[in-house]
């Protein structure tokens, strides 16, 4: 793929089949045999505040000069850098046959310096110190963590090309006429970013032996055959970052609006499917819980009916011995034997119940009725106190007693 820098608004240095020709935009399509991309070096380089890309659109609508196009790079959590160009620019390169995607300069080279080879060095030597062997050797200093400040110094054709690296973030980038005092204008860049101990890098000789001459330490490295230039080794591959016209951009902006509103309705599909299966899980597992927990509770219910059975059945007599009512017995006899008979002492002991009734005494007017043995025995058995009791009947001295024996 062949591969163009734009140095002024007309002037392009186009490489393609390992030769240099320099041309004009509107002579692209005699000169240009395949696809190309084109490193755009006249371009304004803004930093802006924003919170979200929204409110950065919103922004650069206001502060960019009416017809310009803009690309741009997240810098820190809410700061952005942005490249923008005339959109007749754009419109004058996208008109030519062979122009495919249309580049900033800066980030290019920001990018190419961190894979050019220093002089001297061969790829295997230089793939040696890697960020593991820095820290290994003890250089910590040149982790790509710190940031740096970085000044790049292109030869594209006949024009030289400055771009001032601040870290991630490009500080300027501009084109020197060849006239131009190479030294006073690299000064006067350097102060103009206040990147003054800059480093600089550059890949031609000629201009490594003129600032290192001016007493500034200059750094050369070596750029492969087919990207004769730092900028164009970074434009191995179209970077993202790109310029689009007016109707691209408002058409990538309204894809990346249905593709925002299609993740977060998928997002909220998804949301209200797990809260479904969430709810229908949890409503499941409570009615399981409920049916357990009545299975449990008829399980306690039998227990305890059973429980309770078991305790009348085996512990009832040892409680009605512990908790015998001498009282109740008493009137239960006065008032459940007949008439005839009354109550003349009751006993207990740990053994049994005794209880002693003999005849009534009546006035010699009254004849006393007759009373059975049978009668007296119904009596016992409706007395809950006396029921099981022994009737015996005992004759003493003109007396008839009965003697109510129960045994505990």
């Amino acid at each position: 793929m062949a591969r163009a820098v734009l140095i002024d608004h007309q002037t392009l240095v186009a490489y393609s089949g390992g030769r240099q020709m320099q041309t004009l935009i509107a002579d692209l399509d005699s000169v240009l045999t395949e696809e190309t991309s084109v490193a755009v070096v006249p371009t304004n380089v803004s930093r802006v505040v924003a919170t979200t890309e929204e409110t950065l659109h919103q922004q650069l609508h206001d502060k960019l000069p009416q017809g310009s196009v803009y690309c741009f790079e997240k810098v820190d959590a809410a700061v952005y850098q942005v490249f923008s160009i005339a959109e007749s620019v754009l419109a004058s390169l996208r008109a030519c046959s062979h122009v495919g995607a249309v580049v900033p300069y800066g980030p290019l080279a920001r990018d190419g310096h961190k894979i050019a080879v220093p002089s001297g060095t061969t790829r295997q030597e230089q793939g040696l110190i890697t960020r593991a062997g820095r820290a290994f050797l003890g250089r910590t200093e040149e982790i790509a963590d710190v940031i740096e400040d970085v000044t790049i110094i292109d030869l594209i054709g006949d024009r030289r090309v400055i771009t001032c690296a601040h870290g991630f973030e490009i500080r300027t980038v501009r084109a020197l006429h060849p006239e131009d005092s190479l030294e006073r204008e690299v000064n006067l860049t350097l102060q103009g970013v206040n990147m003054s101990s800059s480093r600089i890098i550059t890949h031609d000789r000629a201009i490594s032996d003129r600032l290192t001459e001016a007493g500034r330490n200059v750094e050369l490295v070596r750029v492969p055959p087919e990207a004769p230039s730092v900028a164009l080794l970074g434009l191995r591959k179209d970077p993202p970052l790109q310029f689009h016209l007016a109707t691209e951009m408002a058409r990538m902006r309204r894809r990346s609006a249905q593709q925002r509103l299609l993740q977060s309705t998928i997002g909220a599909a998804v949301f209200l499917l797990v809260g479904l299966g969430l709810t229908g899980v949890t409503v499941t597992r409570r009615l399981m819980a409920e049916v357990r927990l009545a299975d449990l509770r008829q399980e306690q219910f039998q227990t305890t009916q059973t429980h309770s059975r078991l305790f009348r059945e085996r512990y009832a007599g040892m409680l009605t011995r512990r908790t015998f009512n001498l009282p109740q017995a008493w009137a239960e006899l006065e008032f459940m034997m007949p008439p005839q008979l009354e109550v003349e002492s009751v006993g207990v002991t740990q053994e049994r119940l005794t209880a002693m009734l003999k005849r009534r005494h009546l006035d010699l007017d009254f004849r006393d009725p007759p009373l059975s043995l049978g009668e007296l025995k119904e009596a016992v058995e409706l007395s809950a106190s006396w029921q099981g009791a022994v009737v015996k009947p005992i004759m003493g001295d003109h007396e008839l007693k009965y003697q109510l024996e129960k045994m505990r």
